[in-house]
């Protein structure tokens, strides 16, 4: 069976796709929440591998010190062009 994306392509529209996983509604993204994105936009490339899951969780951790103030990314940190979260 073979694995499906969930959600916008972040490729595609960085702005539905931040919508789409702002799961309560905020206007800002929380680590857990990011963690889940990139698990489920990735998922083709990880195809579930707990090591490879796992490291997608350490890298967004490590983002987050940088971009995550107060333990949220806003969208226009997200959105930025050349330096935010999605680029």
């Amino acid at each position: 069976m073979p694995v499906r994306r969930e959600g916008p392509d972040i490729r595609d529209d960085g702005d539905a796709w931040f919508s789409y996983w702002d799961k309560d509604r905020n206007g800002a993204l929380s680590c857990d929440e990011v963690k889940l994105a990139c698990r489920s936009t990735f998922v083709d490339r990880h195809g579930g591998d707990p090591r490879q899951m796992a490291d997608i969780d350490e890298a967004i951790e490590m983002t987050f010190v940088c971009f995550g103030e107060g333990g949220k990314i806003s969208r226009k940190q997200f959105l930025e062009r050349n330096t935010g979260l999605r680029d």
